[in-house]
């Protein structure tokens, strides 16, 4: 059996890049200090990773190692093809980065990645058109504020108006 976010089982948040830091930074101020430090921890070998950071360009595959989050392991997921998933938007995962700097308040491990994040947000913003994906414009516009990024801050902004517009 699967467990996905939709009825029809075909559609798993986890595969998404960056998507557990999400959670994570939701979690962080409610954990004890050995928890938070682990977690830490743990975000920032995420943040490090080409595969598994919030600004990976692409999405996961289900079958990359670390993404399949079941409790009973299955040999092969139903409905998954190398195209499965091709058109879903990933770049609400960008929210997360932010989320997880504003909740740590952990900058400073985010920024050395700036340049990263801005052009995963350029290749992917006409992916912020519905409302849970315009997080990511939020998130933009926040991380350029910290990071004192007129220019993204503009364009974060602009992107947000247009698309609530719509």
């Amino acid at each position: 059996m699967n467990h996905a976010d939709e009825f029809t089982d075909a559609y798993f948040v986890y595969l998404e890049p960056g998507r557990i830091i999400t959670t994570l930074a939701w979690a962080y101020p409610h954990l004890p200090a050995d928890r938070q430090r682990a977690v830490k921890d743990y975000v920032h070998q995420q943040f490090g990773s080409e595969t598994f950071a919030p600004w990976n360009a692409g999405r996961l595959s289900a079958d990359v190692a670390g993404t399949r989050r079941e409790f009973h392991p299955i040999s092969r997921i139903g409905n998954w093809t190398l195209n499965w998933q091709a058109t879903r938007p990933t770049i609400q995962s960008l929210y997360g980065a932010w989320l997880w700097a504003y909740r740590a308040d952990d900058f400073q491990s985010v920024k050395p990645h700036w340049d990263r994040i801005k052009v995963c947000y350029q290749a992917k913003f006409s992916q912020g058109d519905i409302y849970s994906t315009m997080s990511a414009h939020l998130a933009m516009l926040r991380l350029a504020e910290a990071f004192g990024d007129s220019s993204m801050q503009g364009a974060a902004w602009l992107n947000l108006s247009n698309n609530l517009s719509m």
